[in-house]
């Protein structure tokens, strides 16, 4: 393989690693801090990073123009799968929410087949998704027996990933891919997403609690 070819590859696994080891953080967040609670951290932790970055780099904010489509991919891909997998974590382990993530680009390629009417169904892309699904159900162990509480976690991390695949396509229509690109960049368009994500989990925390217990140094770290 070219050099240039593997030149991605060790990105790739860094973010992977960051990405998985996110369900563990939140197990661990779990032992002090309500659902909401995870999630109002996350966002808002996420935020000052990419507030710091923004000044630093000299960074505009997104444009009032694109406020609207922000708002509903921010609570597509932050604020409802955020809250989502905090829950369903209070019900399954972090090791079975990272398994049911995984399946996000299954959901992603139904969202997209649905959203965008020139995406066709081709044999192909069916194949792939009739694989997926059922490797899903395999790691699942569905066949198996679930109790009453797996199911409710289990249930909660796919609506989690369900706005995940939903919130791909509409970002690439109305923010990424849609008149709005030449406007935005990355930096831009991930500060103002968790600037609404901010917006919508606070009440969220505010009526639920943020704590259920002291804070203890897993919690911080």
């Amino acid at each position: 393989m070219p050099n240039k070819a593997r030149a991605w590859i060790p990105a790739y696994l860094v973010l992977a690693a960051i990405w998985g080891c996110s369900f563990y953080f939140m197990k661990l967040g779990l032992e002090s801090l309500t659902p909401a609670g995870v999630a109002f951290g996350r966002i808002v932790l996420g935020l000052l990073t990419l507030l710091v970055f923004s000044a630093a780099t000299k960074t505009k904010l997104a444009p009032r123009s694109v406020w609207k489509p922000l708002f509903l991919t921010a609570l597509l891909v932050a604020t409802l799968p955020w809250l989502a997998f905090a829950f369903g974590e209070t019900h399954i382990s972090s090791a079975l929410a990272g398994i049911i993530n995984g399946a996000t680009p299954l959901v992603t390629l139904i969202a997209t087949l649905l959203v965008f009417s020139e995406e066709r169904p081709t044999p192909r892309r069916m194949v792939g998704l009739g694989i997926g699904f059922i490797g899903v159900l395999i790691v699942v162990g569905i066949w198996q027996g679930l109790g009453s509480g797996t199911w409710i976690g289990i249930a909660a991390c796919v609506i989690a990933i369900t706005c995940y695949g939903f919130s791909f396509p509409y970002m690439r229509r109305h923010l990424t891919g849609g008149p709005n690109a030449s406007t935005l960049s990355p930096l831009a368009l991930a500060t103002g997403l968790l600037i609404m994500a901010t917006i919508q989990i606070t009440p969220i925390a505010v009526v639920t609690g943020f704590t259920v217990s002291s804070i203890g140094l897993p919690t911080v770290f």
